[in-house]
């Protein structure tokens, strides 16, 4: 457990310390007020999520500067909590530090528990997590840190990562995140993993709930992982995407997953992209989903019948806006979407106890197609054999499963309460 923190730590600190780094307090009496305001937003986000809690003590000091300690509990409902303390050093404006002007400049010192703190003293090799906050009069502030690099080796894994930074921008109802991470290598006798350079960009702004509205991306260069003169898993120019969006008293949820390369096993596939996206979700429903969600306790019947009920009462769609492989005349693209349907009277409790009741309350609709040409490329290399290729391509037409529109191949699926039909044929 110790080793399992110890490697996730340098990865995790920035996204984990920051909201409690950026609300430092100051004595100046109404930047004092600005910041406890924002500290007030950040314990409350932090405990709404169930993944942290944060507590602060009382600001110490006097009218040029003082102190203010910080705990963080992360997973604090489970059996083995993490707790970090910042310990923040205020110095108060209207020149805070001798430098320019603002209402506080806050430098944090980040402190993990004893053992978990022992173990990064040496990976780090002395250097320290850096968090430095400046304040505006207005309490806006902009808050840069710094993860060290460093080496730990733990029962015959070595992990080394080089240095991540970046910079968080807070205001009263909204955030802005960007940062970069050069990467990470992990190996041991049997495993080599190698994380080329990250880079992250969010911003989000708060709603009355606690859903929040927002977008961030993140990209990686490379991922390369396998077993010393074994085949190889290669992964080159990952971006993910994902944005919430409010409409009314309805919302939305999209992701989206691109990659230049993926090779695997010996084959390749060139531009793959997946994405998603969820509409029609009652906020309101989806504030008490969150809500129960954050006790961790099991519902009952009557709660989960009502829950489900009131989402679908809206009329929520899954929309596969786009899978493909390829690109251009190459391409082989999919795009379709799932509705959920269901009677005021149905017991959604027993469906989610037996998921294959499920299949008879959606509605399903997916579309496929592409070049022949490039359908047959990509048989022949997701096939065991890639002489198989043809035989499949032509099997498919044989039986329905593909119609053939000039030089495309074409296939439609539908599945409803009727059943399930492949180019409006039912499936034999």
């Amino acid at each position: 457990m110790m080793k399992k923190r110890a490697l996730t730590i340098a990865a995790l600190s920035a996204a984990l310390l920051l909201g409690g780094a950026t609300v430092a307090v100051v004595a100046a009496q109404q930047t004092q007020k600005d910041v406890q305001a924002q500290l007030g937003r950040t314990q409350k986000a932090l405990t709404e999520s169930g993944l942290a809690r944060m507590v602060s003590e009382p600001y110490q000091g006097t009218a040029f500067g003082g102190t203010q300690v910080t705990t963080i509990t992360l997973m604090p409902e489970t059996a083995d909590p993490m707790v970090i303390k910042l310990n923040s050093r205020v110095y108060n404006g209207p020149f805070p530090q001798g430098k320019r002007f603002g209402a506080a400049t806050v430098i944090t010192d980040v402190q993990f528990e004893p053992g978990v703190q022992a173990q990064l003293d040496r990976a780090f090799g002395g250097q320290k997590i850096s968090l430095r906050t400046d304040i505006q009069f207005g309490g806006h502030s902009v808050t840069t840190f710094n993860v060290p690099a460093g080496t730990i080796t733990a029962e015959g894994t070595t992990t080394r990562w080089q240095a991540a930074s970046g910079t968080v921008r807070a205001t009263e109802r909204e955030v802005f995140s960007a940062g970069q991470w050069p990467g990470l290598v992990i190996e041991d006798q049997d495993m080599r993993m190698t994380l080329g350079s990250a880079s992250w960009q969010m911003n989000a702004s708060q709603q009355p709930d606690t859903l929040g509205d927002g977008k961030g991306q993140f990209t990686l260069a490379s991922l390369e992982a396998g077993a010393p003169g074994g085949q190889v898993l290669k992964l080159d120019r990952l971006t993910v995407t994902s944005t919430t969006r409010s409409q009314g008293p309805l919302m939305s949820s999209a992701v989206g997953y691109g990659a230049e390369r993926l090779e695997v096993a010996g084959k390749t596939l060139d531009k793959l992209q997946l994405n998603m996206t969820l509409n029609n979700l009652d906020r309101k429903a989806m504030e008490q989903l969150s809500a129960l969600t954050r006790t961790r306790k099991t519902p009952d019947d009557a709660a989960v019948n009502t829950l489900i009920t009131a989402l679908l009462k809206a009329g929520p769609t899954l929309v596969l806006d786009r899978l493909s492989v390829g690109q251009g005349k190459d391409e082989v693209k999919f795009n379709g979407q799932v509705g959920f349907k269901g009677a005021a009277t149905t017991d959604w409790a027993a469906v989610l106890d037996s998921p294959e009741l499920l299949m008879g309350l959606l509605d399903v609709r997916l579309h496929g197609e592409g070049e022949a040409q490039a359908l047959n490329t990509l048989a022949a290399t997701l096939a065991p054999d890639p002489s198989m290729a043809q035989g499949l391509i032509q099997a498919g037409e044989e039986n329905g499963l593909l119609v053939r529109r000039g030089s495309r191949l074409v296939t439609d699926l539908n599945m409803d309460q009727a059943g399930l039909k492949v180019n409006g044929q039912p499936l034999q």
